[in-house]
């Protein structure tokens, strides 16, 4: 039986005075549908999500992997948008001041699409078949963004204001990454075809001199690291699934080869910075992306990212360095125990050190983390029972 003393009052008689005001009010048989599969949906992640927290902090026992996954599909589901301009995505609860380290653009930060923030949670759910209601709730979301076959976002104009009567500019970057998750099969949505072909368009724009790509069609045309990322895993997806013919694929090919040399110079010139985020915050997520790219590519210059990380980012014992979370001092240390050990496994799936992380971030597994680190945590407990069934932590 569940302790729950302790747990705030308030959290209750929150909960318990809504569903008395909202059963009383005499609603209709379609308002009485919507609200158990949203409103009520809504009240119940927030009291599940307290007394998640309320027996984290109790517990001063271990955590097994099973356990630690059920708290973070909680939290993950708790943390998608059910209504408004983000319906579907993930990040509802997403740090802005965060988001705007990693954001080189003008769009309007709270209103700009949660590819990023999304597409990890969709990917590792639907794979895993977990939670199937976020998971075409995701889709949809997904698939809403969507113009023509295109992404738009709005230019900010002020920090409260709608985007309405903007300039509005196609984001390459969120084109590419909202289209990602629907590449996992050879049955490619008509969007993710026609976005395929402006990208391998000999005549197009998408793709820099340098290698990198643009991150939007005007204005932001400079090579967008994650932008780079999210199209050399979509053409690989191309080459891997066999949606192109034999011309195409020479074309996928080469501009792959073209976007790794963008990461291998930006990695030699900057360790992957970008924007205001430091080489420490962003080259992990970098990593996560085109790991397996490189692995297969570019193994030297996988190498020597793997060798800086050893070396810079983790202490003699296999842990995060103190060095490399007080350079991340803003970031949870779950969020950083998350983005590397995936990393790391991603980058080389025999390597066994990111195990170590995992059972770090259980025992740090009150701190906030962003959904795309949940997904990754998620992943790994699954990773963990893959390698040794009978393991528990």
């Amino acid at each position: 039986m569940i302790d729950l003393a302790g747990l705030p009052s308030k959290v209750f008689e929150d909960f318990t005075s809504d569903i008395l005001v909202k059963s009383l009010g005499g609603i209709s048989a379609m308002s009485a549908l919507y609200l158990t599969r949203h409103y009520f949906q809504d009240r119940w992640d927030t009291l599940s999500l307290a007394i998640d927290a309320h027996l984290r902090r109790r517990s001063a026992k271990e955590m097994s992997y099973s356990a630690f996954r059920g708290i973070m599909l909680r939290l993950l589901r708790a943390d998608q948008s059910r209504s408004g301009s983000h319906f579907g995505q993930f990040g509802k609860e997403a740090d802005l001041d965060e988001e705007r380290r990693h954001q080189t653009g003008a769009e309007d930060i709270h209103y700009k699409p949660r590819v990023f923030l999304t597409i990890w949670p969709l990917s590792i759910l639907r794979n895993r078949e977990l939670l199937p209601s976020s998971v075409r709730l995701a889709e949809e979301g997904l698939r809403r963004l969507f113009k023509d076959d295109r992404v738009n976002v709005a230019e900010s104009v002020g920090t409260t204001s709608r985007p309405d009567g903007k300039t509005v500019l196609v984001s390459y970057r969120h084109t590419i990454g909202a289209a990602l998750p629907f590449t996992d099969n050879k049955k490619w949505p008509p969007f993710a075809k026609s976005i395929l072909g402006s990208m391998l368009d000999p005549k197009g724009c998408w793709q820099n001199n340098d290698g990198g790509w643009a991150q939007c069609d005007r204005r932001y045309t400079d090579s967008d690291l994650y932008c780079s990322a999210y199209a050399i895993r979509f053409l690989e997806a191309a080459l891997r699934e066999g949606e192109i013919g034999e011309a195409e694929k020479l074309l996928a090919a080469s501009a792959v080869d073209r976007t790794v040399e963008f990461f291998a110079s930006r990695w030699s010139r900057d360790r992957w910075r970008y924007g205001e985020a430091i080489s420490e915050e962003t080259a992990p997520y970098i990593l996560i992306e085109i790991g397996p790219v490189l692995r297969t590519r570019a193994p030297r210059l996988l190498d020597d990212v793997l060798c800086f990380v050893k070396e810079q980012w983790l202490s003699p014992s296999g842990d995060l360095s103190e060095i490399y979370k007080n350079s991340c001092s803003h970031i949870s240390v779950l969020g950083l125990y998350a983005r590397v050990g995936y990393a790391l496994w991603r980058s080389d799936t025999q390597r066994t050190d990111w195990k170590f992380l995992l059972d770090r971030a259980i025992q740090y597994r009150s701190g906030p983390a962003n959904s795309a680190e949940r997904a990754y945590l998620i992943e790994m407990t699954y990773l963990i029972d893959d390698l040794v069934p009978q393991a528990t932590a």
